[in-house]
């Protein structure tokens, strides 16, 4: 296939034979460097939490399957940074054969980046405890920084069986949805059908526009939330327990960790689904003129799409695994990296432990002796176990206080 006779480059599958070929290549360098880094990085960061913090991709909990957020992300997000790496090579060595081949790889790094997004959002809302609905379906929370007023609002809590098929749903909407659009362009085009295969490439753009408004606006409603539930959980716990300041840092950091990552994840696609929905409208007269217009949303999708976000996410992560692997707790006094003193404190006092679910966080937060009941009285409205939906709670940070139930090693003691 050759591309003497294009007088103007489709940037995303092709940048040789047309005007402006220079600037493109330019950016598929920069977007081939930029993936490789983020492909290696990830795949360290990834083996060693596989190596010495693995708890799987998902949580069998007896309802469904629960996503395990950072895992999740970061497998996803790695995978799909090889995807987007290998992509930039053959298109720089030009080593396509059919517009089949250049759609069809574009567009599964991209699938396999919302899978990532949406194993995370999905566990973030897992995360949130169900046991606060005391059996509804929406959960009361403050907004307030006290928790105890009166000035609540709801949150919409799906059940857990719910959550399972929203998951089922999300994953398999790009997956037939925008990748068909892409597998449809490059079967046209190599027909020699170009006008159709610019209609089904541009259905595929605007239908990025209400996948990246759905991510959006999710991430930010849950995320907001969910952070809201944290702050007021932490706050209640410095009023209530003397040595919780032990483990504010840590919490802290876990809280920054999460907030970023929610922040990207809102933001990027608020940004980019109106870019990729003006793009899907007007693509031909876009890309058929070497303007500025055109050269910005090439260097858009060569070097500032995802890349930012995964480099942040995994910045943060690093950061998690050289705590761990440093042996140095988050917090200044009585962190814990998982060893047999932590789990002797650990069984001598009630402890806010992560969850048997939960992901990353592993700082254990001691509370006064039980022989203090009025400091241990904490308000079961913002943390408490159910046994019977087995305590949802895991990503960075995950607040839970073992019962009788759940007592045991199972509770304690695990590796952060």
């Amino acid at each position: 296939m050759s591309n003497n006779t294009t007088t103007f480059c489709d940037w995303r599958v092709e940048i040789y034979g047309c005007d402006g070929s220079n600037i493109f290549v330019i950016e598929v360098i920069i977007s081939l460097i930029s993936y490789a880094l983020l492909s290696i990085s990830g795949t360290l960061i990834f083996y060693y939490r596989y190596r010495y913090m693995w708890q799987g991709l998902f949580v069998d909990h007896g309802n469904g399957i629960r996503p395990l957020p950072v895992d999740c992300l970061l497998f996803f997000w790695t995978i799909a940074s090889y995807i987007r790496a290998l992509h930039s090579l053959l298109m720089l060595t030009n080593s396509y054969t059919s517009y089949l081949q250049r759609e069809s790889i574009q567009e599964l790094g991209f699938t396999v980046l919302c899978y990532g997004a949406v194993c995370y959002i999905i566990g973030i809302i897992y995360t949130i405890p169900v046991n606060y609905t005391s059996g509804k379906t929406t959960l009361k929370v403050d907004s307030k920084c006290n928790i105890s007023d009166a000035n609540m609002r709801d949150i919409i809590l799906p059940r857990p069986r719910t959550l399972n098929y929203i998951l089922a749903i999300w994953l398999l909407l790009p997956t037939v949805t925008v990748f068909p659009c892409a597998i449809l362009s490059g079967i046209y085009r190599d027909h020699g059908d170009g006008n159709m295969g610019d209609h089904w490439t541009s259905i595929q753009y605007i239908v990025y526009f209400f996948i990246d408004l759905l991510f959006a606006s999710v991430g930010a409603y849950y995320g907001i939330n969910f952070m809201l539930i944290l702050r007021g959980s932490m706050k209640e716990f410095n009023r209530k327990s003397a040595n919780c300041h032990q483990s504010r840092n840590g919490t802290r950091e876990a809280l920054e960790r999460l907030k970023y990552t929610m922040i990207y994840l809102a933001v990027l696609p608020l940004v980019s689904g109106p870019c990729w929905g003006m793009y899907g409208l007007a693509r031909v007269k876009i890309i058929s003129s070497l303007n500025l217009q055109n050269i910005l949303f090439s260097a858009m999708w060569h070097t500032a799409g995802p890349q930012p976000l995964i480099a942040v996410c995994q910045y943060l992560l690093a950061k998690r695994v050289y705590q761990h692997y440093m042996g140095k707790p988050s917090s200044s006094q009585n962190g814990s990296t998982g060893s047999q003193s932590n789990l002797t404190l650990s069984q001598q006092r009630p402890t806010l432990a992560r969850s048997p679910t939960s992901n990353d966080f592993g700082d254990y937060i001691n509370q006064p002796s039980p022989n203090s009941s009025e400091n241990f009285d904490i308000d079961l409205k913002i943390i408490q176990n159910n046994s019977n939906e087995n305590n949802l709670l895991g990503t960075d940070f995950a607040v839970s206080v073992p019962a009788p139930a759940y007592g045991s090693e199972h509770d304690v003691g695990r590796r952060a």
